[in-house]
């Protein structure tokens, strides 16, 4: 934790905030692949289906309450977690916390990051957006089919795709590889035609060269 300058809305210059950046930092350092690709499927659905229904709910909030969620999970068997599966379950822990409107501080936890500032707007419209909200994520969650393709747009889920190829690197190195390797072996067979080509074309050359000189005998008979 340290202490950054901060202006007051009272317009006190002289105020000062407590940041978490740096421990925040060090905690996401520690957060296993799988969970990360997780957090950003959760990130985007939030961008296209919570964001412009509840303004107040910032992106800050859905990385605390991922947080607090990994504090209930065993990172040791990550390697073997279902994506889909921990999605779900991340999501219905949002959706409780939002309906409760209780979000604990990660570092402070008697500090409820969903209590706002009375002049921000009445608490009847922020209890309607948040109950909106964890209806939309309720819904969500009912839906029979599976919860991934009906989450997102496509280029959501290309996304995910890619931070999941950029997280496992020896994907993307394996991926790469054999793309380098079908390139060369087109080119290869490129170059094979070319050489046939230029090998028939030669041996038409020569052929036609031998049937003139061939015929000259025949010319001189006559």
């Amino acid at each position: 934790c340290s202490a950054v300058p901060k202006a007051d809305p009272s317009g006190d210059d002289f105020s000062w905030r407590l940041s978490f950046s740096r421990g925040e930092l060090i905690i996401s350092e520690h957060v296993p692949a799988p969970a990360r690709l997780m957090y950003v499927a959760v990130k985007l659905f939030y961008k296209e289906r919570l964001k412009a229904r509840c303004p107040l709910l910032r992106s800050y909030h859905l990385k605390t309450l991922f947080y607090l969620f990994m504090e209930t999970q065993d990172e040791r068997t990550s390697d073997s977690w279902i994506l889909e599966q921990k999605i779900r379950e991340l999501m219905v822990f949002m959706e409780r916390h939002i309906r409760e409107r209780y979000c604990p501080h990660y570092f402070i936890p008697t500090l409820n990051l969903f209590q706002f500032p009375a002049e921000e707007t009445s608490e009847t419209i922020i209890n309607k957006r948040f109950e909106d909200c964890a209806d939309i994520i309720k819904k969500t969650l009912e839906d029979p089919k599976e919860i991934i393709p009906g989450l997102y747009s496509d280029n959501s889920k290309s996304k995910i795709i890619i931070d999941g190829l950029k997280r496992n690197s020896w994907i993307l190195v394996l991926v790469s590889s054999l793309i380098v390797l079908l390139l060369l072996i087109s080119m290869l067979c490129s170059f094979i035609v070319y050489i046939i080509g230029l090998f028939s074309a030669l041996s038409i050359l020569i052929l036609f060269v031998y049937s003139l000189i061939a015929s000259v005998p025949c010319l001189l008979i006559y």
